[in-house]
């Protein structure tokens, strides 16, 4: 056969030469010539070098913080639901002033600005921190995993007699139920403010004109909290609205922090308010009833 010879034979080849030379053991010429070398396995038609070690196991990402969804009850947006609260009201910088007691009431759907929101009233005497006593009920309602703010009533009272403020925000306010902690959401919107006012024993006067403001709220999910109250101690969503005017020449200031329990009976309600412009002042609950439907 033509070509490169085997291994095999040209080994075999060697030994013959070398055994004419007196090599390949004793016997007559007495001369031990040069020794047969051991002939080298063939290479292994499997020769690949061994498999690295696996990777070690990655670790599973670390769970994310809860949002904020679990701190709005869906059972406040239905007819039928109970709310009736009492808080003390006092100021931060002064509490050895007293308090006010301020009293919320889940007031059922009313129609507002043309929809029919629901309706959360809040009043008190308001003779240490407001000065005056009030009555403030806010619209909104739960639309498309928003809370959506509509506007709002504000009424004061004095030995003169009252002033009725009625404030409609155009287009509503939202803001979405899954926040994630630490994420801000920057509304921009008008807020329109009709202002009536009733003096004592008399009849309503003349509507004032109508004043605009251009408004950004800006919210912020703070993550959860520990808060300890009267009521008991509750795993809370801390909430903060923040409002500013952006016309030239008005000025509108209004910062709010909220606590709103997760979990438990009060899941929902805020058990802990703050005001943190102008008269700062904080509410802490003293007693609560809340039967969602």
């Amino acid at each position: 056969m033509s070509g490169v010879k085997s291994l095999t034979s040209v080994m075999l080849g060697v030994a013959v030469m070398l055994a004419a030379c007196g090599g390949g053991g004793g016997g007559g010429g007495g001369g031990g010539g040069l020794p047969l070398l051991p002939v080298a396995p063939p290479p292994s038609s499997g020769g690949n070098p061994p498999a690295p070690p696996p990777a070690p196991p990655v670790s599973p990402p670390a769970p994310e913080a809860p949002t904020a969804a679990a701190c709005t009850n869906e059972a406040d947006f239905r007819e039928g639901t109970v709310l009736e609260a009492e808080f003390n009201r006092n100021l931060i910088l002064e509490p050895a002033l007293g308090a006010d007691k301020v009293y919320y009431k889940l007031e059922g759907r009313q129609p507002f600005a043309g929809v029919t929101p629901i309706a959360i009233t809040s009043k008190s005497d308001g003779l240490i921190v407001e000065r005056v006593a009030f009555s403030d009920t806010e619209f909104t309602d739960l639309v498309d995993g928003n809370v959506v703010y509509y506007g709002r009533r504000f009424t004061y009272s004095d030995s003169s007699g009252s002033r009725t403020d009625t404030i409609v925000y155009d287009p509503p306010l939202t803001r979405p139920l899954n926040m994630k902690k630490d994420e801000v959401v920057t509304r921009k919107y008008r807020m329109k403010a009709v202002s009536v006012f009733t003096p004592k024993g008399g009849v309503p006067a003349a509507p004032d004109p109508e004043q605009i403001y251009d408004l950004t709220t800006e919210f912020t999910y703070g993550g959860r909290h520990t808060l300890s109250t009267l009521l008991g101690t509750y795993e809370t969503c801390m909430l903060y609205e923040n409002t500013k005017a952006t016309t030239p020449g008005k000025s509108y200031d209004r910062r709010l922090k909220f606590e709103i329990p997760a979990e438990g009976p009060l899941r929902g309600q805020a058990v802990g308010r703050q005001s943190l412009s102008g008269f700062s002042w904080q509410d802490y609950p003293v007693k609560m009833t809340y039967t969602p439907k």
